[in-house]
Order: structure tokens, then sequence, then C-alpha cells
């Protein structure tokens, strides 16, 4: 898949990754987010 794009795989991972980082430390930053997600249970 890699030798298909411009982007080696691993920025690609490396990108993602930052962005979940992202989305995590904005839900883990205020407690109550994350406490909804999971009452919902969408946040498994």
């Amino acid at each position: 898949l890699a030798d298909t794009l411009s982007v080696p795989r691993s920025t690609l991972s490396y990108r993602l990754r930052q962005a979940e980082t992202r989305l995590a430390r904005r839900y883990v930053g205020d407690g109550t987010d994350d406490r909804w997600l999971r009452d919902r249970g969408e946040g498994e």
C-alpha cells in the first residue's frame, strides 16, 4: 500500500497517531466529555 502512495506509511501512521492524541487530550482535558461518551456507549 505504501508503495503506491507519495507518503511513506510511517509518516501516515505518525500523523494518524498525532490526530488521535490531539482528540484524546481534548476529551481527557475535560473529563465531562469522556464520561458523557462512555455513558452513551460510544467511548469504547
